[in-house]
């Protein structure tokens, strides 16, 4: 991405208003018969958030009833004022929830004051389980860093020691500190710091909780000690950008951004400030699950530090000047023009103003773009600082590639709306992947053959699925070789001989089938799909791998199965959560009982694998849920039962 311009502010702000409405239904109303039911001592109350941490000697068992405990609130954890080389101080260290919500919890260690080097000589052991220690044992621990490392960024305590509590749950480990035997006598007389170093818990709510509609109500609860964003959208965002886009469409004045958000900091600017985080540099790091052609989106970014000094209040545009592969991520200010620095404390400082970190989205070529999904995260990575007192500046470099997602959001360009059978065509010719369909009966054009499409209807689409007169069956060559999402649109299946797409491979979303038998040639996916095929099966004819997630079968005039297993290729079928419904009491397919599912494997073809999931259920007019149609066909067939091998399948009959 490259800097096209800097462009003048024009945000349209949105004002948020509270209205409070009251409303009373005045009048008198008479009956005969009156009833009352009161339920009382209703209770509406706040649980309380709530940990304690209490620690005791490494050399004590932990859970012994004579090991002393003692409140981390009102004492020193590590507290000794003699060390030499090869000294050891070992402690356990008990969380204990005993508030009534759950929460999150982590440890972290921070200095109170400039750090002698001392600390780099201090070796730190961690056993997630307590452990009582010997002197020997405490190396058998793991080995976090040194007291100097456990304080800075990249390996803070804090990283491993964190967790969730339900109510009265309790998490005990045990920490060591060692003197490295080699430190010299450059370490005597020397102290951690004037002031120490403090041993913090940080305890948050955690998503444990539910209510009537379940348990992600606070899910999105920051955590104040691990930098984090709310993610606000924005609506009816203009921008000013008096140039021409590549496309040829001149902006002046304004242009509606097609989708922005605010990233609103959860730490103040004085928590940032004390932050093990403070310097860490923010980026936004953008990605798509599509290709994005040359010159096809914009994406806008504002922030206060930057933009407010420039132009008044300018947004930044930045318009992709090269093809950009799915999956590739994108940083966009460390590869601005000048390489521009915000660190976390400056987000915070700015960022919490109402305007101060926006960014957005305009798809330029919308028809390129359509259906593409793009992720834009705020992210701080890692640096270190080297701050010059004297000079007053700050000599920064980019540190690891350790970096934190801060907020994330995503947006979906719309899919390209097409309004006739003509217009698909076009669409489909011009390459145009993601396609909306206006209400109509469509037919697949033979421009689609080897493709990959995603083709949305609103309820109202019927596709028919047509033969195309080969001589081998009634069977639709138009998506030969092509990969198709298929959602919300009803497939109609013309033909008896075989009919279907030949060799697609094809996910169903919410769609409807009706017709005669459904061919499947290519790996299928159904989810939420109905079947109405009149005396009609799905048939797994040359598909190696097929779904049915949810579907309802609706077997209807005669029909005496839903889904026919007869395949040329080695099969592995799924059935999960369905439904088969007969409406009739015709049983039979050519004199033998068959059930929903019926297994039928060609003579000397691989193996047919069929795995029920879940809970299917099955109308009495079927012979079960599945069977094997003969005996002789046993050796080639596996079924399951929620992940048990069934040894004893339904067979129909005896042998062919």
């Amino acid at each position: 991405m490259t800097n096209m311009k800097n462009t003048k502010r024009a945000l349209v702000s949105s004002v948020l208003a509270l209205f409070l409405c009251f409303a009373m239904l005045l009048g008198t109303t008479y009956a005969w018969f009156t009833d009352e039911v009161s339920s009382e001592g209703n209770i509406i109350q706040t649980g309380t958030l709530d940990v304690i941490m209490e620690y005791a000697d490494g050399t004590d068992a932990p859970d012994a009833d004579t090991t002393t405990w003692n409140d981390a609130a009102k004492g020193k954890i590590f507290n000794y004022d003699n060390w030499e080389p090869g000294y050891v101080d070992a402690k356990h260290i008990k969380i204990s929830n005993v508030g009534s919500l759950a929460l999150n919890y982590y440890l972290r260690v921070t200095a109170d004051s400039e750090v002698s080097m001392l600390a780099d000589v201090i070796d730190v052991y961690y056993f997630e389980t307590a452990t009582q220690l010997t002197r020997d044992a405490v190396e058998t621990g793991t080995k976090l860093g040194t007291l100097a490392d456990i304080m800075g960024t990249e390996l803070n305590i804090s990283n491993t020691v964190k967790g969730m509590l339900a109510p009265e749950g309790v998490r005990t480990l045990t920490l060591a500190l060692k003197m490295q035997e080699s430190a010299g006598n450059e370490y005597q007389n020397l102290s951690i710091g004037v002031d120490g170093f403090a041993v913090q818990l940080i305890a948050t709510q955690a998503s444990k909780e539910e209510d009537a509609f379940g348990t992600d109500y606070d899910e999105k609860v920051p955590d104040p000690g691990i930098p984090s964003a709310l993610v606000r959208p924005l609506e009816n965002t203009q921008i000013s950008y008096t140039t021409t886009f590549p496309n040829g469409t001149p902006v002046d004045g304004g242009a509606k951004l097609d989708v922005a958000y605010q990233f609103e900091p959860t730490m103040t600017y004085e928590q940032a400030q004390q932050s093990q985080y403070r310097y860490w540099h923010a980026d936004f790091v953008v990605s798509a699950d599509k290709d994005v052609p040359t010159d096809s989106m914009m994406l806008a970014g504002y922030y206060s530090a930057f933009c407010k000094d420039y132009n008044n209040d300018n947004w930044v545009g930045l318009i992709a000047d090269q093809d950009i592969a799915a999956g590739t991520e994108i940083r966009l200010v460390s590869n601005m023009a000048g390489g521009y620095y915000v660190n976390w404390e400056e987000i915070c400082n700015f960022g919490n103003d109402g305007k101060g970190f926006q960014c957005g989205l305009l798809a330029i070529d919308k028809e390129a773009l359509a259906g593409t999904t793009v992720t834009v995260e705020l992210r701080i990575y890692e640096t270190t600082k080297a701050w010059d007192a004297e000079g007053g500046t700050a000599n920064e470099e980019v540190g690891p590639d350790a970096y934190i997602t801060v907020g994330t959001f995503t947006y979906t360009v719309p899919a390209y709306k097409v309004n006739n059978q003509e217009e698909l065509n076009a669409a489909i010719e011009d390459g145009i992947t993601s396609i909306s369909l206006a209400s109509g009966t469509y037919a697949i054009p033979d421009s689609a053959k080897g493709k990959t499409l995603e083709l949305i209807g609103n309820g109202d689409v019927v596709i028919n699925v047509e033969d195309d007169g080969a001589a081998e069956g009634d069977i639709d060559y138009s998506l030969d070789g092509s990969t198709v999402t298929f959602t919300n649109l009803t497939l109609n299946i013309l033909g008896n001989d075989h009919p279907g797409y030949a060799r697609m491979s094809a996910t169903y979303n919410n769609c409807t089938i009706v017709g005669s038998n459904y061919c499947l040639y290519g790996d299928s996916v159904f989810n939420n799909c109905t079947f109405n095929l009149n005396n009609g099966y799905v048939w797994t004819w040359g598909a190696e791998n097929v779904e049915f997630n949810n579907c309802t079968f609706e077997a209807v005039d005669g029909s005496a199965k839903a889904i026919l297993v007869h395949n040329t290729v080695e099969t592995n079928i799924k059935v999960k959560d369905c439904t088969f419904i007969a409406t009739t009491t015709k049983t039979t397919w050519d004199g033998i009982p068959v059930a929903a599912v019926s297994i039928d494997p060609e003579n000397g073809s691989p193996d047919a694998t069929v795995s029920f999931e879940g809970t299917n259920t099955y109308s009495n007019a079927f012979h079960g849920l599945y069977q094997v149609k003969y005996a002789d066909e046993l050796d080639d067939v596996k079924v399951y039962v929620d992940g048990t091998l069934d040894a004893n399948v339904p067979v129909g009959e005896n042998d062919k």
